[in-house]
């Protein structure tokens, strides 16, 4: 019974898309599935975005890691999560290609394949869809290669960009570093004294930052006499908002040089995003 809970037959895709599952944009889009659609064999996580007014719906600690990238880029302007795809198209492309259309294991109907972010860019001053599937290095076994390939064929179909992303292009170190310093992307919910602490501090830090360039973060806070747990919640907004950058290859210190704050991903993200 637990399992048949989350089977799809006819009824329930069509009862999917009168809710209108995988339509709308930013704030008002809701994803073809989210975490209580599915069974989870890892940590599934609903996310606030930084970019649009409403929760994300992320199944695996890959996908959340993957949000955080996308959400902390500039270029990404909306983010859709468990995108479905038109499911003629995707039979159709099956059969073409001679590969079994993924079917619920208890019901036998076709599924709506899903893509796990469709994301609007600007590049250049256009909006340009840009397509990703999101699947950990050892899940890649023949059948789910054969399902990436529908996946990517139907993209083609649509001249969109399409690509997938594992663990080996989002290392863990970058995604703990994101998500480290995403966590304070604002400051509701913290104690301050007055309505302008945190942006009087964020200034203050800056402004230390430029004018002691050789000096630590320990050092820079005892300078502005700064308790070094407000230090640590300010910079890492500041991470977050690109104002200030520390190398999250390495574990962060309040000893770690100034000159030594920069922020590195792995290229070959940022050639896939």
């Amino acid at each position: 019974m637990a399992r048949f809970k989350y089977a799809f037959d006819e009824a329930k895709i069509q009862r999917y898309i009168k809710e209108k599952r995988g339509k709308g944009e930013g704030g008002n889009y809701r994803p073809w599935l989210t975490i209580q659609d599915v069974p989870s064999s890892g940590r599934v996580h609903r996310i606030p975005s930084t970019k649009s007014n409403r929760l994300h719906h992320a199944l695996s600690d890959l996908e959340k890691y993957s949000f955080l990238f996308y959400d902390w880029k500039d270029e990404v302007i909306d983010i859709r999560e468990q995108y479905p795809l038109d499911r003629e198209i995707t039979r159709r492309i099956a059969q073409e290609c001679g590969i079994k259309h993924p079917q619920d294991p208890d019901t036998g109907c076709d599924i709506v394949m899903t893509t796990d972010f469709l994301l609007t860019t600007v590049v250049n001053g256009e909006q340009i869809l840009v397509a990703r599937a999101v699947k950990p290095s050892d899940q890649l076994t023949n059948r789910v290669i054969e399902k990436l390939e529908l996946e990517r064929r139907y993209w083609k179909e649509l001249k969109t960009d399409w690509g997938i992303i594992t663990d080996n292009e989002l290392p863990t170190s970058q995604a703990l570093a994101l998500d480290w310093a995403r966590n304070v992307f604002d400051f509701r919910g913290l104690d301050q004294p007055d309505a302008n602490f945190w942006q009087d501090t964020c200034t203050r830090i800056l402004e230390g930052l430029s004018k002691y360039q050789t000096t630590s973060l320990k050092e820079l806070s005892e300078m502005l006499a700064m308790d070094t747990g407000v230090v640590i919640t300010a910079v890492r907004h500041l991470v977050w908002h690109k104002h200030i950058s520390l190398d999250m290859t390495q574990r962060f210190s309040l000893e770690t040089a100034i000159p030594e704050i920069i922020i590195k991903l792995p290229e070959t993200v940022r050639r896939s995003a």
